[in-house]
């Protein structure tokens, strides 16, 4: 299988931290600092090259930053969600979780089906 490409804006540090720690520590990460027009850090980036596998483990831990209005947007691959809910995050979830039982059953690149 071949790696995913996984970002998400977070709204503070403690929570992008949470993500990059629930990623295994041989996946290409990134974390860093977006700053506003006047110096402040307003947002968290976290940048990922993973296997398809650590998708579902970081889709995991982001729900409930979702849930707790803490993740700004998500990019997966090919789809992106900006204010995501704890439903569309559900929804990834299961499409990867379908596709590592068969990598043709499900494909995530459209989270509506």
């Amino acid at each position: 299988m071949s790696d995913i490409v996984l970002s998400a804006v977070l709204s503070d540090r403690e929570a992008a931290e949470s993500v990059v720690s629930m990623l295994p520590s041989s996946e290409r990460t990134s974390l860093g600092s977006v700053r506003a027009l006047d110096g402040t850090v307003g947002e968290w980036l976290v940048l990922a090259t993973v296997a398809v596998n650590a998708v579902v483990p970081a889709l995991a831990a982001l729900r409930d930053l979702i849930e707790a209005k803490r993740v700004k947007s998500i990019k997966i691959g090919d789809v992106e969600i900006n204010n995501p809910s704890r439903e569309q995050a559900d929804r990834l979830l299961e499409l990867y979780e379908a596709r590592l039982d068969d990598p043709r059953s499900a494909s995530p690149d459209d989270p509506h089906d």
